[in-house]
């Protein structure tokens, strides 16, 4: 059994951060996570898609150009080249989040948390113990009860994200923060 004074379940900010501030000030910390370091909004949420809107945005300035006094005889979009991008940004502040928990007094553990009893987490066939536990799973996508979201090229904000094209067509249900970023991108 992995004894330490705080496990925290989910490695997003509120993850990370409480197991930064725990470990400078003196306390052995376990951090577990089932998915990506850095939680919803690094990996699916808020960066990229921020980043998708400003690749709209520089798309945006060079259609209008002219109004800036600014010739542009035409210009291409690449969009695997758009996406890629996006991904590189997420690796790279994921990474950096991954060094945060490689500091001293941090013990990151890769997999999915389940409570055997109120101080004790099992992982696979390991064992993690500790007086405090803080519990940061974050977020995830909710799809409403509508008919057909099963049907071919129906797909989350998340799988979105990944998409390998610009679709002809474009539906967005829900004007969320996320959906309105969706809708403004792909305009």
């Amino acid at each position: 059994m992995n004894k330490s004074n705080l496990i925290i379940i989910g490695s997003g900010p509120g993850g990370y951060r409480a197991a930064e501030y725990a470990a400078k000030n003196g306390l052995t910390v376990t951090v577990i996570e089932a998915h990506e370091a850095g939680g919803t909004c690094l990996n699916c949420g808020c960066i990229p898609t921020k980043t998708l809107c400003r690749n709209a945005e520089a798309i945006e300035t060079l259609a209008n150009a002219e109004t800036f006094g600014i010739n542009v005889n035409g210009f291409q979009l690449n969009f695997n080249k758009v996406i890629e991008r996006k991904r590189e940004v997420v690796e790279k502040l994921r990474s950096g989040i991954e060094t945060l928990m490689q500091m001293p007094g941090i013990t990151f553990v890769r997999g999915f948390a389940h409570f055997t009893d109120a101080k004790t987490i099992a992982v696979g066939d390991e064992t993690y113990t500790a007086d405090n536990i803080i519990i940061a799973t974050g977020s995830s996508s909710k799809c409403p009860p509508i008919e057909g979201l099963t049907l071919p090229g129906v797909v989350d904000s998340t799988q979105l994200l990944d998409i390998d094209h610009i679709p002809e067509n474009l539906c967005i249900i829900g004007a969320g923060v996320i959906g309105m970023e969706f809708a403004s991108i792909f305009n």
